[in-house]
């Protein structure tokens, strides 16, 4: 219907799990009423219609919305007016069993940033987004279909060439090289500007040294050392999604969103995207396989990220 969560929402959702949040931003996608997420707690929270109103039929109706998005989430959700003796239209919560491998309240994806360090609070969030995220059904074909390009045999060592001389995994330069570039080699890896010039948009005049037409291992290796990655020793599950994020930028924090740029295709992003420069739309759905769902992928076609559980560095 187009509505969109307002800053009280925001604030109570960060203090709610992951799966309801999820829920929630489902559920505000299918109700045919508007409402506001007025308190938040760990594995539940409260809501009203927007306006205000008592409305029973109004409640029902959202009710009806967050039952459809729990059920498409496989979220065990239980809403307080089906309980006859608690005259309460308010109140949606999630089945305590369903949710006890998970955190509770954490993470907040919403978390504010510089971006200057990876502090323990963004540590915390990466791990559990990454646990608690999955890929959409309706994208795990175009997920597996681009990792099983990464991961093929004519572009994986090209990968790994670049990764050893700078000293970073090959999954980095791969993940970049899709999200910047959508795995052609004929765009710069900073942004994706044509290698027959100096990149044109930000950052602007790229590479410093030598002369157009460049090559692709030569404009890798110049966006890598340019972010100072060879001097970056973390590559944890965090470390690697703290680089991504801060290769994109961290603006996304600024409107209370996750980054597709990270998290798109997974059932931690529903919408909200830059649309160009310094424009951020709420509405806009990012068509773009995140970083973290690609990673996911790659697992599947043989390449798991050497520093997670089960993970191979070849």
């Amino acid at each position: 219907m187009g509505f969109v969560f307002g800053t009280r929402s925001r604030s109570a959702l960060a203090a709610c799990h992951l799966a309801l949040r999820v829920v929630a931003s489902r559920a505000l996608e299918l109700s045919p009423i508007d409402f506001t997420v007025t308190a938040g707690n760990g594995l539940s929270l409260a809501v009203a219609p927007y306006p205000a109103s008592s409305s029973a039929s109004k409640f029902q109706a959202i009710a009806r919305a967050f039952r459809q998005a729990a059920q498409e989430a496989g979220v065990p959700l239980r809403w307080s007016g089906d309980f006859h003796f608690f005259a309460d239209l308010t109140h949606f919560e999630i089945d305590a069993p369903a949710t006890t491998s998970a955190p509770a309240a954490e993470p907040v994806a919403t978390g504010k940033t510089d971006g200057s360090s990876l502090t323990p609070a963004l540590r915390a969030e990466y791990e559990s987004l990454f646990a608690s995220a999955a890929i959409r059904p309706e994208r795990q074909t175009i997920v597996s279909a681009t990792a099983q390009r990464m991961a093929d045999t004519s572009l994986w060592p090209r990968y790994v060439a670049v990764a050893d001389s700078i000293g970073v995994p090959p999954h980095l330069v791969a993940l970049i090289h899709a999200m910047e570039s959508g795995l052609s080699f004929s765009g710069h890896l900073h942004n994706g500007d044509s290698l027959e010039a100096r990149t044109v948009h930000v950052p602007k005049g790229r590479p410093l040294v030598g002369k157009p037409p460049f090559s692709w291992e030569e404009s890798a290796c110049d966006a890598l050392l340019l972010h100072k990655l060879d001097a970056w020793g973390d590559w944890s599950l965090a470390g690697l999604a703290y680089v991504l994020e801060r290769y994109n930028g961290f603006g996304y924090r600024r409107h209370g969103n996750v980054s597709p740029y990270l998290w798109s295709f997974t059932t931690a992003y529903t919408r909200g995207k830059y649309v160009s420069d310094g424009h951020f739309d709420p509405q806009a759905v990012s068509q773009q396989a995140g970083a973290m769902a690609l990673l996911r992928g790659l697992a599947g076609c043989g390449k798991a990220y050497p520093w997670l559980p089960g993970g191979s560095a070849s």
